[in-house]
């Protein structure tokens, strides 16, 4: 059996983090995708042994920077990408990528690949 990716999508709007999700299941058909509205959310409390590949967060980019979040992330070598107003109006903070909207499944896919196949963290 393949170990299983985990994924972190981190967005207020139900609908827009649904339709992440698939396009993040469309690229990694064993992923395991958790999705949260807030940086406060329960759902992304993150085990020691947990192993995040990439996380996909709509935060204002200083104060996600700050987050205990970034930090676990970070250790763990994850790819983070941030999305939103804020990031967008950011465009890029702190190294950590900006996905602009729409956010087109084949955007969205080829940005996976493209961080996903880089050895060093973002």
């Amino acid at each position: 059996m393949e170990s299983r990716r985990t994924y972190l999508v981190i967005e207020p709007f139900g609908v827009i983090a649904q339709d992440l999700a698939i396009s993040i299941a469309d690229f990694d058909t064993h992923a395991e995708v958790r999705i949260a509205t807030s940086l406060d959310d329960p759902e992304l409390h993150i085990h020691a042994s947990d192993t995040v590949a990439l996380a996909i967060v709509n935060a204002d980019p200083a104060v996600f920077a700050q987050s205990s979040l970034a930090s676990a992330l970070v250790a763990r070598r994850a790819k983070i990408v941030l999305i939103g107003d804020a990031a967008e109006q950011a465009n890029e903070f702190a190294g950590f990528p900006v996905m602009h909207r729409p956010y087109a499944p084949e955007s969205v896919i080829a940005l996976l690949a493209t961080l996903l196949a880089e050895g060093e963290h973002i």
